[in-house]
Parts: structure tokens; C-alpha cells; sequence
């Protein structure tokens, strides 16, 4: 009976252990975020064979990941939603849109945005997965 109980204490106080000793994931702390391309219609014709919002959405996704800030989701993924959800590239910037694949996908934010011009300053839209809030950023 005593080895009963010394037993059941050790295997207790073992998985109490492992429980409290364990290494944190912080990946649940992060915010999980989605990057749309921007849309870069108005750009198209100047720069031949060069899509200048793909090219800047996987800027920010590189910047994003290697920073380690925030848990990107993978461009195949979010392309698959777009095609399941029969979305065209104009739709990616509505953001009503935007919130309806964020809930697909289970996201707090999607970054989307237009390309207007070329300078030193460069703005970005971030809308709220759940809410479709769409807060003022400014420059980014």
C-alpha cells in the first residue's frame, strides 16, 4: 500500500514537472495576420511583366515573418480561399471582403492596399478580420 502511494505521489510530482518546467510557445501569442497583394492596376501598363502589388505583399510578408512580430499565413492558403470564394482580384481591397476571408481563415488582420504612387512614404489599409474595422493608418 505505501508503494501505491509513493508511486502515484512520483508519477504526480513528475507530471507536475513536466507541466511547470515545459518551454513556453509564444507562437500562440502571436497575432495571426494575412498579407493580400496590393492592387497595382494603375501600374500595370507603365512597368511591363512586373506585378509591383505581388512584389510588395511579399516584401511585407519576408519583413513580417523575419521579424518575427506576427504569424503569417501561407500565400497558397489565402489564394485557395480567393478561388473557392469565386474572388476576383478587384475584391481583395473591399473590405468587407477582406473580413469575410479572414474569418475563413481564422486571422485578426489582412493587410491589403493600393499602389497610388511612387515616393518616400508608403500607406497601407489593415482591417480587422472579425469586425471589419478598418483603422486610420497613416504611413506604415
Amino acid at each position: 500500500m505505501i508503494f501505491r502511494k509513493t508511486g502515484i505521489l512520483l508519477i504526480l510530482a513528475a507530471f507536475l514537472v513536466n507541466i511547470f518546467c515545459a518551454p513556453v510557445s509564444y507562437a500562440s501569442a502571436k497575432r495571426r495576420i494575412a498579407i493580400m497583394p496590393f492592387d497595382s492596376h494603375h501600374w500595370a501598363s507603365a512597368i511591363a511583366n512586373v506585378d509591383l502589388g505581388e512584389a510588395i505583399a511579399s516584401m511585407m510578408v519576408t519583413k513580417c515573418v523575419n521579424d518575427g512580430t506576427y504569424s503569417v499565413i501561407d500565400r497558397k492558403m489565402l489564394d485557395s480561399v480567393m478561388k473557392e470564394q469565386n474572388l476576383s482580384v478587384s475584391d481583395r481591397a473591399d473590405p468587407a471582403t477582406a473580413c469575410k476571408i479572414g474569418k475563413i481563415l481564422s486571422v485578426d488582420a489582412i493587410v491589403v492596399g493600393t499602389i497610388t504612387q511612387f515616393g518616400n512614404e508608403k500607406s497601407s489599409t489593415s482591417v480587422n478580420a472579425p469586425t471589419a474595422y478598418v483603422p486610420s493608418i497613416p504611413y506604415v
